[in-house]
């Protein structure tokens, strides 16, 4: 009798804190459609020939379902995969498949805040395709790589089981973001464990409530204005930047005989102005010093426009968070075996992103610049390889802040 007593004071306090950390929210949900991408890729360039090899593997597997009953969260539904393969060292075909799959998210989440757009769910698939790994085939070595593919049939002979456990985090009103631990069985065949990620949306009915706000939004909208504010950030604050890179490089491997060195430096003027309460644009002007064991002491010249993304703007007018594009053109041509060399009418694409965090100490108008950038010589040569370059630099914002 007494063990009886405890375990229903146990079960008491179970039934309690569970009932105070986690809610249910088990919702109505109609459909589900998605599409579940992945893939691989290996690259390799020879140093010496810069010859090129390559292996990737493309899948795309869209998913469509049903949920049939209205007070559990479990759907039903079919699957498809499709797998594009492509390399230059061995020819591939593209493989295909279909099949079933029953997904079930649980009804309940934590209560915090954080915590409200996440759901838990498992997932059990079969899928009739036209492939097979298999552990009893060894890797395809090449002299750089080696890389597993599998093996294709001419029918869908082979059956797939994929047992899948994640969260699926609410990005948007009925867009999800599903990130999961898969076991992927081959029945006759191989197995093997992946991270993978999908993309869904989710339609469901609506409650009372939500269709009465729904109503209020629309009567609302009947008496606001729809005339837009005008730009008030157009070319209204202009911000002047520099910084001073170094690079530097000691490789035995690099160059023929002994140890050899090579350093730049680079020298970045920038100005710019604001278009809008997100966006800048302006020009650049890169000076490349450069010297080495195997180079006479040079400078480079690179120069052109470029745009800039806040993502930040909107609730930090301080703090920015930024992605970049330019097009430049210059001299500086990172080509050939060993050090960059000089060749003239050369075009570039750059691309890159940074963080810009303000100096209040020094004064409320100067900020610092942390950013990595990536330039591709869009010219057509043979043994060019990418200009990379970071930055440690100093922005000074003049004019009206944005608003």
């Amino acid at each position: 009798m007494k063990q009886i007593v405890l375990l229903f004071i146990f079960l008491f306090f179970i039934k309690i804190s569970f009932s105070q950390i986690f809610i249910n929210t088990n919702d109505k949900y109609k459909f589900e459609g998605g599409i579940e991408p992945g893939g691989i890729a290996t690259f390799t360039k020879d140093r010496i020939s810069f010859e090129k090899n390559y292996f990737s593997i493309v899948q795309l597997n869209p998913f469509l379902g049903y949920f049939p009953l209205k007070k559990t969260n479990l759907s039903v539904g079919i699957k498809g995969e499709y797998l594009f393969m492509k390399s230059n060292l061995v020819s591939l075909p593209s493989l295909y498949g279909i099949g079933i799959y029953s997904k079930y998210f649980f009804p309940y989440t934590l209560k915090y805040r954080f915590f409200k757009k996440i759901r838990f769910f498992n997932e059990i698939s079969f899928a009739k395709v036209n492939y097979i790994y298999n552990r009893d085939i060894p890797l395809h070595e090449f002299e750089q790589f080696s890389f597993e593919y599998p093996i294709k049939e001419a029918t869908l002979k082979y059956t797939d089981l994929s047992i899948n456990a994640g969260v699926s985090v609410n990005l948007k009103k009925g867009f999800y973001f599903n990130i999961y631990e898969q076991y992927l069985k081959f029945l006759g065949g191989g197995d093997k464990f992946m991270t993978k990620f999908s993309f869904s949306y989710i339609y469901k009915e609506k409650s009372k409530d939500e269709l009465i706000q729904e109503q209020n939004k629309k009567l609302q909208k009947k008496y606001i204005s729809n005339e837009k504010e005008p730009n008030q950030n157009f070319l209204n604050g202009f911000i002047v930047g520099t910084s001073l890179t170094y690079i530097w490089n000691s490789n035995k491997k690099d160059y023929p005989v002994d140890e050899n060195f090579y350093e730049e430096y680079t020298w970045n003027i920038n100005f710019a102005t604001t278009l809008n309460k997100r966006m800048i644009a302006g020009i650049q002007v890169l000076n490349i010093f450069t010297s080495g064991t195997h180079v006479e002491n040079n400078n480079y010249l690179i120069y052109g426009i470029f745009t800039q993304y806040d993502f930040l703007a909107k609730r930090n007018k301080k703090t920015a968070l930024f992605l970049e594009m330019s097009i430049n053109r210059g001299d500086y041509c990172t080509c050939g075996h060993l050090d960059p060399s000089r060749k003239t009418n050369l075009w570039y694409h750059g691309f890159g992103g940074g963080i810009e965090l303000p100096i209040k100490q020094i004064s409320e108008h100067l900020f610092l610049d942390l950013s990595f950038y990536n330039y591709i010589i869009l010219n057509k040569i043979k043994t060019k390889y990418n200009y990379t370059q970071y930055i440690v630099g100093l922005n000074y914002h003049f004019g009206k802040k944005r608003k």
